[in-house]
């Protein structure tokens, strides 16, 4: 599942993750296009942020949320695990959620 909200008493945040596009995939849209779904989900459910985890070495899939809108406001100590080992990770939000995919 891409989308959950996080409890009743915070029932307007969503987390994110894992998201990703496989190399084969990549650079065609496809991520865009997830996001874009994720989005719409989101707000058909009366989510008002959307919440990520983004490794700090991934400055690719950071650029990329960051076109989608969203905001990173803190570093994370061990945020992210790849392959089991602990990684910062930039804490990102996307607030308040656009009527309109960032693609559009």
């Amino acid at each position: 599942m891409l989308l959950r909200s996080w409890s009743l008493r915070q029932t307007r945040r969503g987390s994110i993750g894992p998201f990703y596009v496989t190399s084969a995939h990549q650079g065609c849209g496809a991520a865009r296009v997830l996001m874009d779904g994720v989005v719409s989900e989101a707000r058909s459910q009366g989510i008002e942020q959307l919440e990520l985890f983004v490794d700090v070495g991934n400055a690719r899939a950071l650029a990329f949320y960051e076109r989608q809108g969203f905001e990173p406001i803190l570093i994370h100590p061990d945020g992210v695990r790849i392959c089991g080992e602990p990684r910062d990770a930039h804490f990102c939000i996307l607030r308040p959620i656009p009527s309109t995919p960032a693609s559009a």
